[in-house]
């Protein structure tokens, strides 16, 4: 993903141009990387109990740090 490569329907490289760009699961977005990780509805069960902290994927948060423990 941060190459800006994926195989979502979003990415017009890789899917079939006949194929829709929203999401197979909900059908109300495009299937971004941002609307499966934190929007997509039908996925919102899967993020329940998940830390917070997993969703937030900006440049300054904690998961690109370089001092990880763990």
């Amino acid at each position: 993903m941060r190459v800006s490569k994926s195989y979502l329907n979003i990415q017009k490289h890789w899917r079939n141009p006949k194929v829709s760009v929203l999401c197979p699961r909900c059908e109300n977005e495009p299937e971004t990387f941002i609307h499966v990780i934190a929007n997509c509805l039908t996925l919102a069960s899967t993020r329940i109990g998940q830390p917070d902290e997993i969703f937030d994927i900006l440049p300054k948060s904690k998961i690109w740090a370089k001092n990880k423990k763990g």
